[in-house]
């Protein structure tokens, strides 16, 4: 059974603000599963590491197909 991570350690395993993941958390638009109980809200840690894999460029110029970026307001990385 995977760890389940809290909302702040999966920001901080991203290095992306704790607002991105609540913004999503909000938005129902997570690009990994999320459990909830009661009202907490808590992420497999293989959903999250199988995100960044599936996120992370394989060649130069390559990178995954659609929902795989990251973005902040009108930036995307």
């Amino acid at each position: 059974m995977d760890n389940l991570l809290t909302p702040d350690e999966v920001a901080d395993l991203l290095k992306i603000p704790k607002s991105w993941i609540y913004g999503r958390i909000h938005s129902r638009s997570l690009p990994f599963p999320l459990v909830k109980i009661g009202h907490y809200c808590r992420f497999p840690e293989g959903g999250v590491r199988a995100f960044i894999e599936k996120a992370t460029k394989t060649t130069v110029g390559e990178f995954p197909g659609k929902g795989m970026s990251i973005g902040f307001g009108d930036r995307k990385l």
